[in-house]
């Protein structure tokens, strides 16, 4: 995020932003327009705050026809306010704008596209128009692997980017828009596996014309929040919500129908025949990304301390999630128990279940057991990303008490549940 100002003009806060088309089946992919990368430019009012939210009127792409800038990450100002500087983590390069070049499209834009009859509804083209970025994107600069943040010398005459994943720091010319030197931060000499992995894991170079990275739906190989639709079999058919790949390691098999035994089939031929739309991994990349992703941890729980007891309520939501009798004594069928299918380290039994929250336009009715690890960060829940909150998984999509015997439940027994599995 960046303020944008200068000499009679006002100031606009400038953001990165990607724009999935996550409810299009992934055969989208293959027309270059699965992930666009972009910009938006909020104008701020009098308390210095945005004045409005993002929304297709102020973004701007700076992708083209064929060829995509993964993972925008960070922006850098000249002190003259006229040219921005953008990271492209999944690109490996910085993007040049003109800011009084994407001023001038933009309003081109508002005008041009206003709709026959009408005189305030206006189609937001530089939003979708892929040549757009041709009028404003004045140079691409080749970087490091996965460069992130960006900083500004005082005088707009220098940009230093950091080249994450090379540890080191590329210093830019801004007058030249050339890197001129690097500066070596220290890292090892050798580039271990699991290093080389994560270089695949956040480059783009594997997907069709570049238009994401694995990076661009796990962040920090966690989750975007999103719902996906996969698959090319009709519109809003078989969604899935996308899961998290923190200590995903000995959880197989993979995706929610269980059709992946192992991530070298997943990461391999189906990972390019379903997503990146390209050849797959050669053997040796693909050794590496999977070293990688399956030493990806189980991030700190922000809800539970390690080693520290657990809280009355969460101490009663575990007696719960572990109970083998219901509220009025009656015996609950080992199927029917919570630890029977979340049984711990991992919490998952690693099985094929039907706990009955298959949705009209599912195909399938046997969904795999995720793990549970750090859960209260992973909504929306249920396979298809159907329950907004943890609640919501038996309140509103488990009425059958199929999926865990909790229909006895208060309210509060509920919450101490909620509560419990907030800590794992």
């Amino acid at each position: 995020i960046a303020v944008v100002g200068g000499a009679g003009r006002d100031p606009l806060l400038m953001t990165t932003l990607v724009r999935p088309k996550n409810l299009l089946p992934g055969v989208q992919v293959a027309r270059g327009w699965m992930m666009t990368n972009g910009l938006a430019l909020l104008p701020l009012d009098d308390t210095g705050r945005p004045a409005g939210p993002v929304s297709e009127d102020n973004e701007a792409i700076l992708d083209e026809p064929n060829a995509f800038y993964a993972d925008p990450c960070d922006v850098a100002i000249t002190r003259a306010g006229d040219f921005a500087y953008i990271s492209h983590s999944g690109a490996d390069c910085v993007s040049v704008v003109d800011l009084k070049a994407l001023q001038a499209e933009t309003t081109r834009a508002r005008v041009s596209g206003a709709l026959p009859g009408t005189d305030d509804r206006r189609r937001p083209l530089l939003a979708n128009d892929l040549s757009a970025s041709r009028h404003f994107v004045t140079a691409r600069i080749a970087t490091g692997h996965c460069p992130s943040g960006l900083a500004m010398a005082p005088d707009g005459s220098t940009l230093y980017a950091a080249a994450q994943l090379d540890d080191a720091i590329d210093v830019i010319d801004t007058a030249t828009n050339q890197v001129v030197r690097r500066i070596n931060l220290g890292g090892p000499g050798e580039l271990s596996l699991r290093r080389r992995g994560e270089r695949l894991f956040r480059s783009g170079m594997h997907t069709f014309q570049g238009q994401f990275s694995c990076f661009s739906c796990h962040p920090d190989g966690h989750v975007d929040g999103l719902v996906y639709e996969l698959e090319s079999n009709g519109i809003g058919v078989n969604l899935v919500d996308n899961r998290t790949l923190q200590q995903i390691a000995g959880t197989a098999p993979f995706k929610w129908n269980g059709v992946s035994p192992s991530f070298y089939r997943q990461c391999g031929m189906r990972f390019a025949a379903f997503i990146t739309r390209t050849d797959p991994y050669e053997p040796d990349d693909l050794n590496a990304l999977v070293a990688y992703i399956t030493s990806i941890p189980r991030y700190p729980n922000g809800r539970h301390r390690p080693g520290t007891p657990l809280t009355d309520g969460e101490q009663r939501g575990k007696a719960i999630f572990e109970r083998a009798v219901d509220s009025r004594g009656h015996p609950i069928p080992p199927i029917n128990r919570c630890v029977t299918c979340h049984p711990g380290p991992l919490f998952t039994d690693k099985k094929m279940h039907d706990v009955d929250t298959a949705a009209p336009n599912d195909t399938r009715r046997t969904f795999d057991t995720p793990h549970l690890a750090n859960i209260y960060q992973t909504a929306p829940y249920l396979h298809n990303g159907r329950a907004p909150t943890l609640e919501e998984i038996w309140t509103v999509y488990g009425q059958s008490n199929r999926h865990g015997a909790v229909n006895d439940l208060t309210k509060e027994q509920l919450n101490d549940l909620v509560r419990y599995l907030e800590t794992l």
